[in-house]
């Protein structure tokens, strides 16, 4: 069986080395208040394609790690994609390389296009943008066999 825990502490470890402080980096679906000021922040979630016992001893898994970068509407988009470099940089040397903790295995880091939020999060396209955030997308997969 995957430990999912495991996984994801796996897949945010390399964000402790990096530009944003683990202070300002918060969990999808659990309470988080982006701090005050022209400040860079992230949310990151985790999301499984699969999971399941795929043999008579193999489990394996894939899915994708979100984080998305945002800072507060205003601040130049150039300088929040110097950020999402750097973040996006902490997973480079793992795609097809030295697996993560627990056997994760990084395939792919793409940087997606900049989107703008209201205050919830949401997209912004009925309501009013207080955000400008740019998605980094870690896809990774994990096998474990049992015994």
């Amino acid at each position: 069986m995957i430990d999912v825990a495991a996984v994801s502490r796996a897949l945010r470890a390399p964000l402790a080395g990096g530009p944003i402080p683990a202070d300002r980096i918060g969990l999808r679906g659990q309470p988080f208040t982006p701090p005050k000021g022209d400040t860079v922040h992230a949310r990151v979630s985790i999301t499984w394609e699969r999971q399941g016992k795929t043999g008579p001893a193999l489990w394996e898994g894939a899915g994708m790690l979100q984080i998305l970068v945002q800072a507060p509407l205003g601040v130049e988009e150039e300088a929040l994609l110097v950020e999402v470099a750097k973040v996006a940089a902490l997973y480079g040397p793992h795609v097809d390389g030295a697996a993560l903790d627990y056997g994760v295995r990084v395939v792919q880091v793409a940087v997606l296009g900049t989107v703008s939020l209201d205050g919830r999060g949401a997209d912004t396209a009925a309501s009013a943008a207080q955000w400008i955030a740019i998605p980094v997308q870690v896809d990774f997969r994990v096998e474990r066999i049992e015994g």
